[in-house]
């Protein structure tokens, strides 16, 4: 019901747009099928993506007959696609609005002018320290670590478990023993993936020997929007104002759309080294444009040559998980189904099906049980922020440090995904199977030990968007605490009233857009739409490379352990 209500609303858009064009560009081509047209790049632009192919498995979507082929002719003639003054553009079997297509050039544009060599390899060689500092390149990880010697850019790719994080941060390392001054910055789109590179970075120091230990806990890991002192309609590092960097390492790249770039690459001055890190596969930001996936496409990543580095070897045993992500990579998502059917018993991932109208019993089971937990920690870290405020003393410094490492790592044990928001098994019916009428109520009326996530950047509170924290305390003594990665130092927390916070909701669930940039040891994935009809190749209204985005990162959050619950109907 509610895919039909959206499907309607972007087809009345589509006609709007339609006749507001061929009013302004008047045409001899059937409106009929340039409104086909039309309501395919709206599509694609709902979803977050700027270009669409013209193929032909689309076909129950349109009203004008002869998919593609005549929409094509029609388009064609219709004077909408003439270079410098229409407002769609055509090439390679694929269509886009002119304004992104620009957008997205210039972007790639830019990229590849500071794609510069920045030490050529005589003075490499001349060069003691650095000599010593160079990799025997024997994987696609020592070539990313040696690329930083030479190159202004790199593009390092690759899937979960191939080693993307540690490779960074001896590619900081590598930075850091060639200039120990440099200014070096690390950022991610969201504040719960900047938080789990700082963390590993935190990880890597722990447990490794380095001489510029200190520099590498000096470095700053922070959000994108924080990094370029984001505001309402603008961004406060601009050409105008540049970002005082040597070194920047972006993370999550594929959540990274144009207007974030744009701002970015505008804000970032030429001679600073730029590292951008990101899974192709993932899915695409929930604004305008897939930056990554668009980079690492055939066509233009040769384009980089040396800066493209791509790590294929997964070190992570993560059993079935990886094999299923490698299917997904690799093959169409009817491969995907079909593969999950031969999974064996003793695998690490499990199917179960359900009626997808109720949320299934063992679910609410696990995460009752789950929020139990949460409860009795919650609890226990109450008590001590409390006491904390009497009398402050090594003793419970030591103990707080302890819960907010429990709470850490309780919060990345377990988590149900979910592919939307709202519908059969989206996020809002599990929060509600658990609270209940309490959840209209607000947060004021959730029990203590309910997780929650913060909905929008509230720089001022130290939160992002996709923070997730706990409730502590109850009544007028209910609070939100964040836990805050801080180095070397270890962890601290952000106790924040309720009332503060612009946008919250419980986080039994997530979608999994929310997931991105986060991992957590056991993953339950409720999938309620047909998969059946991919097995079979039926055709259908939905885009399967969407979908196939879409379970990549979902069974990709998983660590050591996945369900998938599918509808019981199509089992």
């Amino acid at each position: 019901m509610r895919e039909e209500k959206q499907t309607q609303n972007l087809r009345s858009f589509s006609n709007a747009i339609t006749k507001t064009l061929a009013k302004r560009m008047p045409t001899n081509s059937s409106l009929i099928h340039l409104e086909d047209v039309i309501y395919v790049l709206v599509e694609a632009i709902n979803r977050g993506d700027i270009y669409t192919k013209l193929n032909q498995d689309r076909e129950l979507l349109y009203k004008g007959k002869g998919w593609p082929n005549e929409h094509l002719k029609h388009l064609l003639n219709s004077g909408w696609i003439k270079e410098g003054i229409g407002p769609i553009v055509y090439k390679d079997n694929r269509i886009s609005w002119y304004r992104w297509d620009y957008e997205m050039k210039s972007i790639i544009k830019d990229l590849i002018y500071r794609n510069k060599t920045i030490r050529n390899i005589s003075e490499i060689e001349s060069t003691a320290h650095t000599l010593k500092s160079r990799v025997e390149i024997k994987s696609a990880q020592d070539k990313a670590i040696n690329s930083v010697i030479t190159q202004n850019l790199v593009l390092l790719s690759g899937g979960p478990g191939t080693g993307k994080t540690t490779t960074i941060i001896k590619m900081l390392a590598k930075c850091i023993s060639i200039n120990p001054n440099a200014r070096i910055s690390l950022a991610a789109p969201t504040g719960k993936a900047s938080r789990r590179i700082e963390g590993a970075l935190f990880k890597y120091m722990e447990n490794n020997d380095y001489e510029h230990k200190e520099s590498l806990d000096n470095i700053n890991c922070q959000t994108l929007h924080r990094l370029l002192e984001a505001q309402e309609t603008k961004f406060g590092r601009n050409k105008n104002r540049l970002l005082e960097l040597d070194v920047l390492v972006i993370d999550e790249m594929s959540m990274v759309d144009i207007y974030l770039m744009k701002g970015l690459l505008d804000a970032l001055p030429q001679k600073c080294q730029l590292i951008l890190v990101g899974d192709p596969y993932q899915l695409p930001s929930i604004g305008c444009g897939a930056i990554w996936k668009e980079i690492q496409s055939d066509q233009i990543i040769k384009e980089f040559k040396v800066a493209a580095v791509n790590l294929n070897k997964v070190y992570r045993n993560r059993g079935a998980i990886a094999s299923l992500a490698e299917v997904l990579r690799n093959n169409e998502l009817s491969s995907f189904w079909k593969e999950i059917q031969k999974l064996p018993e003793q695998s690490n991932v499990c199917i179960s099906f359900h009626n997808k109208r109720l949320i299934p019993e063992f679910l609410i089971q696990k995460v009752t049980t789950y929020q139990q937990s949460l409860k009795s920690l919650a609890s226990l870290i109450s008590k001590e922020l409390y006491n904390m405020s009497k009398q402050r003393s090594p003793s419970n410094e030591r103990s707080e440090s302890y819960l907010l490492d429990q709470l850490s790592s309780i919060l990345d044990e377990f988590v149900v995904l979910c592919p939307r928001r709202l519908g059969p098994w989206g996020v809002r019916e599990l929060n509600k199977a658990i609270l209940g009428r309490c959840l209209e109520r607000g947060v004021m009326h959730w029990p203590e030990g309910t997780p929650v996530i913060c909905g929008e950047n509230q720089p001022e509170l130290g939160l992002s968007n996709g923070d997730v924290g706990l409730i502590v305390g109850s009544d007028s003594s209910k609070s939100l605490l964040f836990v805050v990665d801080i180095g070397q130092k270890g962890k601290s927390h952000n106790i924040i009233h309720p009332a503060r916070l612009r946008k919250v909701d419980p986080a039994f669930a997530l979608t999994i857009h929310k997931s991105q940039g986060s991992e957590a040891k056991e993953v339950v994935l409720l999938w309620p739409d047909d998969w059946q009809s991919s097995i079979h190749s039926i055709t259908n209204n939905k885009n399967t490379n969407y979908e196939k985005s879409l379970i990549y990162t979902g069974i990709t959050r998983a660590r050591e352990s996945l369900t998938l619950v599918l509808d019981q109907k199509n089992s």
